[in-house]
């Protein structure tokens, strides 16, 4: 009986087990007990709280969730139109921007190709927080400025998705250094379903951001409000990058109500453009990413692991970059598009067909602008030209008048010199005729 017992027990228990497993993996609508991961996950951090660190990878399900606003529709409305408001539009000619973050800025400027402007520059890595930005961002930062390509600079800053638990590390930096740069501060973003990193902590993350001397833009009150979808729960599809920097340049012109008059391109003559992509390039290459075996000692998911597929080596304009600091602080695993990435974008795994279709009309669009860009500047320079030849004609008449003036004053002179001569000749003529005269008398 007892040994009965004891089979009824485990076997309920075994079934309990199924079952929950089951749930967790099963996609209900496909049977799927495993789904493809996204390109990108993220597990613990190097600085982050023990309760942190205890991070589990997300479930691919809701990896994916689309977020749905918490605003009423008329206050979504009211956010989405300013935010279209900001599409088309670029920030001042005279100002250099500099855009500092995380891996979610990587991607950000991979999707809006944020470096390709003439006046902005992008210093991110992937995985990073507070010590990279101390030891390594706030140096690069001070090499762009120091480029003396504009005499205004703007830096934006939107770190601490890695590292919510350095929140005074990171306040008490910025106010060290508030004399120095002019900063505006960018909320953490919000996440999905991503273990124990929640919106909670994040939210409390930017409540203490908000208490700083400093421009405080509210991207995460955007996604909140309106919406907002990842690919693992922690970084975000395209059209929710793109949500994010239109809402960091409303929050500039919010600042600055002539922010958004600029140009978008054309800005620096070729030779500071040359020198601006040099520095970028130079950037971007110390912030790439190497290779690293996973720790064994990590949360991840190895099953998570398989899912990568290295990209093709030997490409200038895609690289694989996987980097995990292990330890106790956990580690990410990304796999990160170079910034000059130019149609291959489209291929990328993880963008939806609607997606494509948006970055192919962004992309067209953009060629069509930088068309009509090029034949402004060929009939700009041409009425240059033609304005440079009549000037010159001008200048060469009126020094052909100048000079035949010069000619005919030096004529008249030369004449009136002769005539002067000519009365002296005359008068003394006459007095040696009188003389004579008065001599034979």
């Amino acid at each position: 009986m007892k040994k009965k017992y004891i089979i009824v027990c485990i076997t309920a228990i075994l079934s309990t087990v199924a079952a929950w497993y089951f749930l967790i993996y099963s996609d209900p609508g496909k049977g799927d007990l495993i789904k493809k991961q996204a390109d990108t996950i993220y597990v613990g951090s190097t600085e982050e709280t023990e309760e942190d660190r205890a991070a589990e990878t997300v479930s691919p399900d809701a990896a994916m969730e689309e977020r749905e606003g918490e605003a009423d529709p008329a206050e979504q409305s009211a956010i989405n139109d300013r935010l279209q408001k900001a599409e088309g539009h670029y920030l001042r000619d005279d100002t250099g921007y500099i855009f500092v973050g995380d891996s979610r800025f990587v991607n950000m400027n991979t999707v809006c190709r944020i470096t390709e402007q003439d006046n902005l520059f992008v210093v991110a890595k992937v995985g990073e927080g507070y010590g990279w930005f101390n030891n390594t961002a706030l140096s690069q930062i001070k090499r762009i400025i120091s480029s003396g390509l504009f005499n205004k600079w703007k830096v934006l800053i939107c770190l601490g998705i890695n590292d919510l638990g350095n929140i005074k590390k990171y306040t008490e930096k910025y106010t060290e250094i508030k004399d120095e740069y002019d900063i505006s501060l960018i909320s953490v973003n919000p996440v999905g379903n991503y273990g124990t990193l929640t919106n909670e902590k994040v939210s409390a993350f930017n409540s203490e951001l908000k208490k700083l001397p400093f421009p405080y833009i509210d991207s995460y009150g955007v996604l909140i409000s309106t919406g907002y979808e990842t690919t693992d729960g922690l970084h975000y599809n395209g059209d929710t990058s793109r949500k994010i920097f239109d809402s960091i340049l409303l929050g500039i012109q919010d600042e600055d109500p002539e922010a958004l008059t600029g140009s978008g391109g054309n800005i620096l003559d070729s030779a500071s453009l040359a020198k601006k992509n040099s520095i970028q390039s130079e950037i971007s290459s110390q912030n790439k990413y190497v290779k690293k075996a996973a720790d064994p000692g990590t949360d991840i998911d190895p099953k998570i692991l398989e899912q990568f597929v290295e990209s093709p080596e030997g490409s200038d304009t895609q690289e694989e970059k996987e980097k995990t600091a292990g330890g106790e602080g956990g580690m990410e695993i990304e796999t990160q598009q170079s910034t000059e990435i130019p149609e291959e974008l489209l291929e990328e795994e993880g963008m939806s067909e609607e997606e494509k279709l948006k970055e192919e009309e962004r992309i067209r669009k953009e060629e069509e602008r930088r068309e009509e860009e090029k034949a402004r500047e060929k009939e700009a320079l041409e009425e240059q030209e033609k304005r440079e030849e009549e000037e010159r004609l001008k200048e060469e008449e009126k020094e052909r008048e100048e000079e035949e003036r010069r000619k005919e004053e030096e004529r008249l002179r030369e004449e009136e010199e002769e005539r002067r001569k000519e009365e002296e000749r005359r008068k003394e003529e006459e007095e040696r005729r009188k003389e004579e005269e008065e001599n034979k008398d």
